[in-house]
């Protein structure tokens, strides 16, 4: 393992060992491991690919002697979603997410049918995130996270996300994102002198099977949020894997009001 490629984190880090296994010049010389954790790493390698937190800095290790430390940030892109919130009260792993405007809605006494109404109205609701400001702030927490890891992809993001899907959800990058972000991460490792062409990364990641590797946990974004960012990709229509189905905007929105407010008749 003394010429392995070491990556711990989460399922994000996960997805990206996935990526680096499927180039044949690169497996054929190195083993890609996965950890969720630095101490499970059973022997050595020669890299050790950490995941950057968030927001909390990463406890600090004692580094192994002649291994090569990268540190990637986290993939987290809120802008497309700015009312989703975690779904604490899920058990069943089908709601990841959940709504701020239907929770507020409902502690509020409206009935399901008024905040369907609000949800699909025409205009942006005056109490919801202002989408300008969070643009500003996604830019600023993207910055950041690129001054603090070695591995920087928040500029491409800002560059690219109107034109190509880079995420499903808040913190489900698409197989296009982690290709890019896998390209960078072994320029890190080797600078020039890299095992990989650029050319092969894009075909083998191509070449992985219709679903982005983190699909299954995608978002439906609401289609005032795809206009007032002029997301190219985007299609009201389209049928959002999730959880084993696939669902449009409308239906995904019934299925947040039946958690919330109890299936319709």
């Amino acid at each position: 393992m003394s010429d392995a490629i070491a990556l711990v984190g989460d399922i994000q880090m996960t997805a990206l060992a996935h990526v680096l296994r499927s180039l044949e010049s690169l497996g054929s010389s190195r083993e890609i491991v996965y950890a969720a954790d630095e101490a499970e790493l059973n022997g050595s390698a020669a890299f050790v690919v950490e995941q950057r937190p968030l927001v909390a800095s990463p406890p600090k290790r004692k580094r192994a002697r002649g291994v090569r430390y990268v540190t990637v940030p986290t993939l987290y892109f809120p802008l497309l979603w700015p009312l989703a919130i975690p779904n604490a009260e899920d058990r069943s792993g089908r709601h990841p997410w959940t709504d701020a405007f239907v929770v507020a809605a409902k502690r509020q006494g409206l009935t399901r049918d008024a905040v369907a109404a609000l949800y699909r109205a025409a205009s942006w609701g005056a109490s919801w995130p202002d989408l300008d400001g969070l643009f500003s702030g996604t830019t600023k927490m993207l910055l950041a996270a690129d001054a603090a890891a070695d591995v920087k992809i928040g500029s491409f993001v800002l560059k690219h996300f109107r034109k190509r899907r880079l995420f499903w959800a808040p913190n489900a990058p698409s197989n296009v994102l982690l290709g890019e972000v896998a390209f960078r991460t072994l320029h890190a490792c080797f600078g020039n002198d890299l095992p990989v062409a650029r050319e092969e990364l894009v075909q083998s990641v191509a070449s992985l099977g219709a679903l982005d590797l983190m699909s299954r946990a995608s978002l439906p974004i609401h289609p005032f949020v795809a206009s007032h960012f002029a997301l190219a990709w985007y299609h009201a229509d389209e049928r959002y894997p999730s959880q084993g189905d696939a669902r449009t905007f409308d239906e995904y929105l019934r299925d947040l009001l039946d958690v919330a407010f109890g299936a319709s008749q």
